[in-house]
């Protein structure tokens, strides 16, 4: 855990691969479900981690 938590960058493509396609209708915007929603997803995105979760060990 960290607290208080520590700034972190997140690559989006990687966390999310669906976030590295651009959401563009045929009509050449942004869909209205994404406009309604007011989603703002970038290349880059600033977040907190608040914890670190081990799911293998080498040992």
């Amino acid at each position: 855990m960290f607290d208080p938590p520590r700034p972190v960058l997140i690559d989006m493509a990687t966390a999310d691969p669906s976030c590295s396609r651009p959401y563009v209708t045929a009509a050449g915007s942004v869909s209205l479900r994404v406009r309604a929603f007011g989603v703002r997803i970038e290349p880059t995105m600033p977040a907190q981690q608040t914890a670190w979760l081990q799911l293998a060990s080498l040992h």
